[in-house]
């Protein structure tokens, strides 16, 4: 049996037309374990052009005490940064990360309104760089607020 035959694991449509699989640990709305992120935009104003998605992650993603545990931080970054090579990229078939570096600048708290943050930094032919960070709600991700940033490079499947 394939994953998506599994009961309650189906393909579904994302945003932007792109499919998703309900069993992804990032956004999966199946996943009973997962992150669930979902309700991102992409955005006007100051950030135009990024892809901004909401994260509140209670105690059962702790690392350290009141901290996100980096890995989770890690999956949050990728998920976003996805998402915005659908939305941004106008990208509607599979894609996958092929590399992937961060850096923790500071901890990033457990049930706090966080904002991931991404763009595309380059496209070229099938291949994707992103960017972006994780930030405090409130903060405006200059100096001193950002909490983790990445970069990343991208793929996209035959």
């Amino acid at each position: 049996m394939d994953r998506t035959d599994r009961p309650g694991r189906e393909q579904r449509s994302g945003r932007g037309g792109w499919q998703t699989y309900d069993g992804c640990f990032g956004c999966g709305v199946a996943n009973p374990v997962g992150l669930h992120l979902c309700g991102a935009t992409a955005v006007d104003g100051p950030l135009t052009g990024r892809y901004v998605m909401p994260v509140n992650l209670g105690a059962a993603y702790e690392g350290g005490r009141g901290v996100i545990h980096g890995g989770i931080q890690a999956v949050v970054l990728d998920e976003v940064f996805g998402q915005a090579i659908h939305v941004l990229g106008e990208i509607d078939t599979a894609i996958v990360t092929a590399d992937f570096k961060l850096r923790y600048r500071r901890p990033a708290p457990v049930d706090a309104e966080l904002v991931a943050v991404a763009w595309i930094d380059e496209r070229r032919g099938t291949w994707f760089t992103v960017s972006g960070y994780l930030v405090a709600v409130g903060d405006d991700g200059a100096a001193g607020g950002v909490l983790t940033e990445a970069t990343a490079r991208w793929r996209v499947l035959p």
